[in-house]
């Protein structure tokens, strides 16, 4: 039980620090690449497996304040990979539309508040 624990908690780190990686090249530069792409979703799917770890031995409800904001954060870091591989076309690199670059800094800000919330909320216990 300990060890999901343990592994969720190392997996959804691992997630903070590829989304990290791949956001603040896009943020910096407001160019897109495939290479980002492709690192943020390796993080989404390390999100889904710490998700479905430290899920499998909670005693926390579902629907908890952090359960909801990481649901909510996940779905708008899936949209924002999706968004990002359906302007990709044939280029390697592309420019974030006005609305597109403005997506992605909300959506990386909103996850980083739920995955602060979760650590706080894992200290709590």
């Amino acid at each position: 039980m300990k060890l999901l624990i343990l592994v969720g908690a190392i997996l959804i780190t691992v997630a903070l620090v590829l989304y990290t990686k791949a956001m603040f090249g896009i943020l910096k530069t407001k160019i897109i690449t495939k290479k980002q792409l492709f690192v943020l979703s390796v993080g989404f799917l390390s999100e889904i497996v710490a998700v479905a770890c430290m899920g499998a031995v909670s005693t926390k409800s579902i629907f908890s304040a952090h359960s909801l904001l990481g649901y909510a954060g996940a779905l708008f870091m899936l949209a924002a990979i999706v968004w990002g591989w359906k302007t990709s076309s044939n280029d390697d690199e592309w420019e974030a539309t006005i609305l597109q670059y403005n997506f992605y800094r909300f959506v990386y800000i909103f996850w980083v508040i739920s995955y602060i919330t979760g650590v706080y909320s894992a200290t709590l216990r």
